[in-house]
């Protein structure tokens, strides 16, 4: 089969050949309902990821990287669920550090949300596609009581990270 785009309203519509589904989802709206990442679907996506860089076969751990902690990944999974607060955003990558932390990244299109976290803290930097800082850099080390600082720090994260995924065309599709 061949990937076909059909534009109906002024809006694209992809479709595989001209199978009756194809024709059921042109007919409905400009996309499947599958090719939108539930917030579910990317939570589970990241949680399955931490678990791996939790385990013994973690990459990096042959070369002498600490370990992820159980910490550091229970944060993480936290941070996440009020990051991705809702359907069809970007899909998180996410790799260990050496120092046994977690860095998490969005890029879509040159913009990037940086999160990274380890036994000592957070931290958090949006950056534009000409490396302008969409926001203030962010540093909070977990010995800090949580303020008012980290609220708003978080909200604006999760508002930028929602800006760079309007039109992200590769999203997490469930199988």
């Amino acid at each position: 089969m061949t990937t076909t785009w059909v534009r109906h309203e002024g809006q694209p519509r992809y479709g595989l050949g001209s199978d009756t589904q194809t024709l059921q989802w042109v007919r409905r709206s400009w996309r499947p309902e599958n090719a939108i990442a539930s917030r579910g679907e990317l939570l589970t996506h990241a949680q399955k990821r931490i678990a791996e860089l939790l385990g013994r076969e973690a990459p990096g751990r042959d070369q002498g990287w600490r370990p992820v902690t159980s910490r550091t990944a229970s944060f993480a999974m936290a941070l996440l669920d009020l990051l991705m607060h809702a359907d069809d955003l970007a899909t998180p990558q996410i790799a260990p550090t050496p120092e046994g932390g977690l860095s998490i990244e969005w890029l879509v299109d040159g913009d990037s949300l940086s999160v990274n976290i380890d036994d000592d803290g957070l931290t958090i930097v949006a950056e534009l596609d000409n490396g302008e800082y969409a926001l203030q850099p962010f540093t909070w080390e977990f010995s800090n009581e949580i303020d008012d600082r980290i609220r708003f720090a978080i909200t604006s994260a999760a508002g930028y990270l929602s800006k760079i995924s309007t039109g992200v065309q590769h999203r997490l599709i469930s199988q």
